[in-house]
Order: structure tokens, then sequence, then C-alpha cells
């Protein structure tokens, strides 16, 4: 009875996923999924016979917990388990934490994850602990020897049933968190620091030619090129930057990764190459004052180990400007005016990470910029609620993060107008608003849905800048490529050419300016 009833509730904790296996389509489909149910209830069969009877149910109650956590999640948020997912959640700091829970979960959890464990404990408490072994040996066998069988006969009529097996185990729980953080730990153990790429690659520029240049990269967060009014969004969400001049905007853009730490590895760093350091190290060669303003956290080792390329780099902690316990990015500005004040006669390399269009979308602008109604939140009662699944709703906050993005934009362009300066902004990925019921990000990127790789990508120069002719020549190539399909991985290319340096490090045929 110990197994039996674990067994229910294995399959209790999994109905998302039964859900889905329902409408599955073909015989090999079906019959891959009940191979699957088999085995896992060989498995619980197994662990029962091998582990004394208080721990298999320490671990059937951990189960019960864990998985109540994550069906909320798939339920309201249409997740997918992944390496990618488990990245974001390990490194996610206490504050995003607590954007993530509320009542509603607090109540699903205990319906869900409490309630069964006290079930579980009242059903075990008055059945015998007794266990057969040879009964226990007869139905493994059963199992076994029917899963091989089946395997056997489906094998000739669909090789793929196997790809499908293997695809279902990222649905079906605990295998999906325990191979989701094998697969996160196989690929997050090499974050030690790079090797300089100058080691590897020679990089030159006319320092003469581009004498106090200020080089500007913004990464944006889960910004989505469709929302942006200058891409042909139906709302105006682009008022100032659609009035800029020297402002060219790709409509056709892509991340390579759904999820912060690896969009970034895929701006700063040359594909293939990622065991190097990023270009912040090249800018740094040339004899460049490079930094690097984060209006996010320390949380993920890979960013922090780019960032540290930078001789500056500092994090939201250190960036208290609204004193709101919640920053804007508009607070990065004045870092940058100090910059151009105090470096007036060098040449600047700075990277600022936004914190853009996070969730929750109302605590990433003021209650100015509230331009679209209504939304998730109609009050100033910022931490009263997290939860906000009504589309218009969630549009409406969406846009105004847009809306405040191209205000930041504009600000920050302002103050660089009477400079030598190019600045380059795209997003780490984009977002999901509900389309076919998934939300937010970091959906594995092979399965992820558009919303969540198409990202808004600018380039703007100063008239300084475009006053010489090679930069010009560079940003009229630039400004006839807006049609064609570009990645994240044009950036590193991109800027680096735009700027002048030189080096068989760069791809022409990837950089925009060439």
């Amino acid at each position: 009875m110990i197994k039996i009833v674990p067994s229910l509730f294995f399959l209790a904790a999994n109905y998302l996923f039964l859900k889905e296996a329902y409408f599955l389509s073909t015989f090999q489909e079906f019959a891959s999924v009940t191979i699957f149910l088999l085995c896992s209830f060989l498995l619980i069969s197994l662990i029962s016979l091998v582990i004394p009877a208080i721990f298999f149910s320490c671990l059937v109650y951990l189960y019960l917990l864990i998985a109540s956590i994550i069906n909320y999640f798939k339920f309201y948020y249409k997740i997918v388990i992944s390496s990618t997912l488990i990245q974001s959640v390990i490194h996610t700091d206490a504050r995003e934490a607590s954007e993530l829970f509320n009542l509603s979960f607090l109540i699903w959890f205990m319906l869900t994850g409490i309630l069964p464990c006290i079930l579980f404990w009242l059903t075990t408490k008055y059945t015998s602990l007794l266990r057969k072994k040879a009964k226990d040996i007869l139905i493994i066998g059963t199992f076994l020897i029917t899963g091989l069988v089946s395997n056997i006969c489906i094998l000739p009529a669909n090789i793929h049933t196997f790809r499908y097996l293997s695809n279902a185990l990222c649905s079906f729980m605990p295998f999906n968190y325990i191979i989701s953080l094998k697969n996160y730990l196989s690929l997050y153990k090499t974050t030690n620091s790079a090797e300089n790429i100058t080691k590897v690659f020679t990089f030159e520029i006319d320092t003469t030619d581009q004498e106090n240049l200020n080089v500007i990269l913004v990464i944006g967060e889960s910004a989505r090129a469709d929302r942006w009014g200058i891409n042909g969004y139906q709302r105006n969400t682009t008022p100032n930057l659609a009035h800029l001049q020297n402002l060219i905007t790709y409509k056709e853009a892509y991340s390579l990764a759904t999820n912060t730490p690896l969009g970034i590895q895929s701006i700063m760093k040359k594909e293939g190459y990622y065991h190097l350091s990023s270009f912040i190290k090249v800018f740094d060669q040339l004899k460049f004052k490079t930094y690097w303003f984060s209006n996010q956290g320390t949380r993920y080792k890979l960013i922090n180990l780019i960032a540290a390329e930078a001789s500056e780099n500092l994090f939201s902690d250190d960036i208290r400007i609204s004193n709101t316990g919640n920053n804007y990015d508009t607070d990065l500005i004045p870092f940058v005016q100090d910059i151009l004040v105090k470096n007036k006669n060098k040449s600047n390399m700075v990277v600022l990470h936004t914190i853009g269009s996070h969730r929750l979308y109302d605590l990433r602008y003021p209650n100015e910029f509230k331009v679209f109604n209504p939304t998730c939140i109609n009050n100033e009662l910022y931490y009263s609620t997290n939860e906000c699944l009504d589309a218009e709703k969630l549009g409406n906050s969406y846009d105004n993060t847009i809306v405040y993005t191209d205000y930041f934009l504009s600000e920050l362009i302002e103050i660089l107008g009477e400079t030598n300066s190019i600045l380059i902004y795209i997003s780490d990925h984009g977002e999901s608003l509900g389309e076919n019921g998934i939300y937010a990000h970091s959906y594995p990127f092979e399965l992820a849905p558009i919303e969540q790789k198409h990202i808004p990508l600018i380039i703007w120069a100063s008239k300084k800048f475009l006053a010489k002719k090679t930069n010009l020549d560079k940003f009229l190539n630039a400004s006839k490529k807006t049609g064609i399909k570009v990645d994240q991985s044009s950036i590193f290319h991109s800027i680096l050419d735009c700027v002048g340096i030189k080096s068989e490090a760069i791809d022409y045929n990837k950089s925009l300016c060439h």
C-alpha cells in the first residue's frame, strides 16, 4: 500500500501532463505515455524496496510539495521545466521572488501541497508497512517485461516514439526537474573567468580618427519588437524615438536565448568563442574607459563575470536614486552624465543593463507613464497583488513599460547629442503576454514562441560621430539592412566594426555597418 498510494498521488500531481497526453494523435504516442507510466510505477516500486519506509515517505512528501509549486506556475503561466528555467529560479533574488508569491499561491499550495501530504500521512498511518518481497518482485518483473515487449512492438512502426518519450520526461514530474537540474549543472558549471579575447585575436583602431568617442550599449529586458510603435505597432508606444534623427530600427531582430544570462552572453561575446572574454576587453585594450552599470542584481554569475571585465561596474543595490525600493531605468542616466563630464577628453565604452519590461510590469515605470489603462495595478500599493492574467490589463501594463523605455532612451540620447557618440539598444529576449496561454519568458529555446525571441534593435549616432566620412559610410550601410533578419550574435561584430575597429575576429558578413 505504501507504494500504491504515492503512485496515485504521482498521477494526480501530473494531471497537467496527462491532460495533454489525452489529446495525443497517434497510437505510438499513446503507447509511449503508457510505457512511461509503467516505468514510473516500476521506479516507485524499486525505490520502496531499497530504502526504509520512513525515508520513502519523506521523499513522497517532498515530491508532493515541489509538484504543487511547479503545477501552480504550469497552470497559470504555462511554464516548461528546463535547464533555462532552473537557472532563472536558482538565481532569482529576494525582490523578484516576492513578486511571484501571493495569496492565490498560498491557497493553491495549501490545497494541492499540504492537504495531499496530510492525506498521505493518514493513509500510511493506518496501513501496514510490511512489504512482501515476492509480491514486489512479481510486480516489478511484470512492469519490466510489459515495458520491453511494448517497446519492441512499437519500434518498427514509429522510430520517433522514443523521441516523444524523451520529450515527455520534460513534462512529467519528478523527472522534469531532476533532468533539468542535471542539465543546468552541466551547462553552467564552467563559469570561471574567461580567457582574454585580445590574447587570441588582434584588434586595432585609428585613435586619431576616433578621438573622445563614446560607445554606449543599452541591453533591454523582456522587450518585444512588435510592441514598439516605430516597428509598426498600432499603439504609439515610442513617440520620442519616432521623431529622432539618425536612428535606425531593425524590425526583424531575434534573440538567441529566452533568459537574461544567455541572451547577454550572445550579445557580448563572439559566437563559438564563449570561453573567451567579451568585447569589453577589446575596448579596454584600445585605451577606452569601460563601464558596466546595471539596474539588476548580481544573482547571475555568468553576467557578473562579463561585468567584471569593465574597469568599473555598479549594480542595482548601488543605484538608489528613486528610493522607492524599486529602481527605474532613468536612474542610470546620471552615471553616464558623470562620465561625459569626468572623461570628456577620453574615449568611453559604457554598458547599461536595464530592468526594462521585466515582470511585474507596473513596477518598471513611474505613475505618470501610465498611458494605457486599465493596468494590472491601479493604485500605489504596488505589492498588494502580483497576479494579472487579464489580457487587456496585462497588455496595457506591458505597453506602458515600452513607453517608459522610449522616454529613457530619448533622455539618454539627448545628453549624448553634442558628443561624439554611437548608441546601440538590443533586448536580452522577448516576452509572452498570454498568447496560447503562455506567460513571461525562459521557455526552452527550441520550443519557445516567437514572442520570446522577436526583439527590438536600434542604432543611433550623433552628428559629431557622423561628421567623419568613414563613420557616415558605415552608418549608411547599417541603414540599408533594416529589413534583413539579424540576431544577437551580430552585435559583437557590429559594435566593433561600426567604430572602425579592425580584427580577424570580426565577421564582416554579420556586421550591420559593413
